[in-house]
């Protein structure tokens, strides 16, 4: 089992440093604002995140499969707890390795993926001020309508000023 472990382990390190090559070209991506590239990109993550499902399926039936050959129970047990249960070899320093590998390779991509989140965020409000920039109907209104709306009113009634003068 722990061959067969190990070399799951090792497929899925390398998925992750492919994902994390994704996240990384889809930061500069996002800078650019290059939409069409970014697409592709997305796509690409897809395709790696389905099969990091997969993987990860088989990595949790190897881990079970381990276990019940042990007699143990499979709920809920850490990788610590895994190795612990691995002779000290090879195998288990292999484990070990690919272990911190995998984890060192998440943090950077929760990291870049933190940093994308926040450009997309910048992006979105830069978009939605320039919308309320050029579509805002609170603003002045070029034209000669009376900013005072109702019967009775006039802009002298309220203080304001008239565009004409009338005691001049």
């Amino acid at each position: 089992m722990p061959r067969s472990l190990i070399n799951t382990m090792k497929e899925l390190v390398t998925i992750h440093e492919q994902l994390l090559e994704v996240t990384s070209r889809k930061k500069d991506v996002l800078i650019e604002g290059n939409i069409d590239a970014l697409s592709k990109l997305i796509q690409e993550e897809s395709k790696l995140v389905r099969s990091l499902g997969k993987l990860e399926e088989e990595r949790m039936f190897q881990v079970k499969q381990f276990l019940d050959s042990k007699g143990l129970e499979a709920e809920g047990i850490s990788l610590a707890q895994l190795l612990h249960l691995i002779p000290a070899t090879k195998d288990r320093e292999a484990l070990q390795k690919e272990a911190e590998k995998l984890q060192q390779n998440v943090e950077e991509i929760r990291k870049l993926n933190e940093l994308n989140a926040k450009l997309i965020q910048d992006s979105l409000a830069y978009v939605n001020q320039t919308i309320e920039l050029v579509t805002d109907t609170n603003s002045d209104q070029i034209n000669y309508q009376s900013p005072i709306k109702g019967p009775g009113k006039t802009p002298t009634s309220t203080g304001g000023r008239s565009f004409f003068d009338t005691r001049a």
